[in-house]
């Protein structure tokens, strides 16, 4: 496929709601997101699975600014306190 050629630049709010739209759609968030959603519902028999890497996630995660470290945290204490046996 060729590539487009005397294309007008996008204006500074096209660049910004461009921006925005792929960033949500494809965010590292959303796509934990997605597979706490899945392993909540379709995917559970998983979960023991991938408990381990999650939680390896989770520490790793932890420095990680703007919120993502205390996102990740979150998901992941979430899915442990729903999916794991509890002891009563």
């Amino acid at each position: 496929m060729a590539k487009p050629t005397g294309s007008a630049p996008l204006n500074t709010n096209e660049s910004a709601a461009h921006s925005a739209a792929f960033a949500s759609c494809f965010s590292l968030e959303s796509a934990l997101d997605e597979l706490a959603g899945l392993l909540r519902s379709k995917a559970r028999e998983m979960y023991p699975q991938l408990i381990e890497r999650l939680t390896q996630v989770e520490l790793m995660a932890g420095g990680i600014g703007w919120g993502y470290g205390d996102r990740v945290f979150e998901v992941v204490e979430d899915l442990k306190d729903a999916l794991l046996p509890t002891d009563d």
